[in-house]
């Protein structure tokens, strides 16, 4: 490349020349560009190098954008493994896997960053619901098996305990209870231990019942037993804290209320 300057008529006939000679000029590998008085040459591979800077950042923006899909996808799939069964129902689709993913993601967690990577029970509730010498209880399929529990479930976001106990009581039974007494804390793993459970187990007394409430997903009924028919249906129980709860009942076992404090908002991590 070179630039040659203005030189009067001599210019004039220069640049009448190469325009001339421009296809010429082409041929031999060369672009000629004519500017008022300027006059330049660039070989015809050449491309400005802001070009190359920008495809650059564009293939990198690419690639960033690519990583973040695939650990989402990764997350997915990684939810979709490890989805509660108690939670979907023994669910086997894919789409309510990613029901599940959409649903968590509306979760916050960019404040801790780590809550993904720490190991957490499954946090229930249950209730001990007695009545002329019988307990009720529901009789329930889980994975194509009838077994028995009392009306319990998992607690819910931004539920405290007692709304969680009284709500599984009516949604698995249709009984209006309210609660009396606080039994404990129950800790257990699942014969498989890929399943580790924390029960808050209360005592309640039954208010009034709703015969045509359609019960949840999966109860096939609810059922009042004594402890005894409770205790020979051993082998249907869903875990052994269905027994436990009545044992600890019938053995005067009472904690109040008010040893569980619902707690919100405050300062610093929850």
């Amino acid at each position: 490349m070179y630039v040659q300057h203005h030189l009067g008529s001599q210019f004039a006939g220069h640049g009448e020349k190469r325009l001339q000679n421009r296809d010429d000029e082409i041929h031999r590998g060369e672009i000629v560009v004519e500017q008022h008085h300027l006059v330049k040459r660039w070989p015809l591979h050449f491309r400005p190098r802001f070009f190359k800077r920008e495809a650059m950042l564009m293939f990198g923006l690419v690639l960033r954008l690519l990583g973040h899909a695939l650990a989402i996808v990764l997350q997915m799939v990684e939810r979709i493994i490890t989805l509660p069964d108690a939670f979907t129902g023994g669910c086997d689709s894919i789409m309510w896997g990613l029901m599940y993913h959409c649903a968590s993601m509306n979760q916050t967690t960019s404040d801790y960053p780590e809550s993904d990577t720490i190991w957490r029970p499954d946090v229930t509730v249950a209730c001990v619901v007695p009545r002329d010498g019988r307990f009720l209880l529901v009789e329930e399929n889980i994975r194509g098996e009838r077994v028995l529990n009392q009306p319990a479930g998992h607690l819910e976001p931004n539920e405290t305990l007692f709304a969680a106990a009284l709500r599984e009581t009516l949604e698995e039974t249709g009984w209006d209870v309210t609660l009396s007494d606080f039994l404990g804390v129950y800790q257990w793993t699942n014969p498989d231990g890929n399943r580790h459970f924390l029960r808050f187990a209360f005592a309640a007394t039954p208010l009034r019942h709703d015969p045509t409430r359609t019960l949840d997903s999966g109860i096939e009924r609810a059922i009042w037993l004594s402890r005894d028919e409770i205790a020979a249906a051993a082998d249907r129980l869903r875990s052994p804290m269905v027994l436990r709860n009545v044992d600890d009942w019938l053995g005067g076992k009472r904690l109040p209320l008010d040893a569980i404090v619902p707690m919100s908002g405050g300062v610093g991590p929850q």
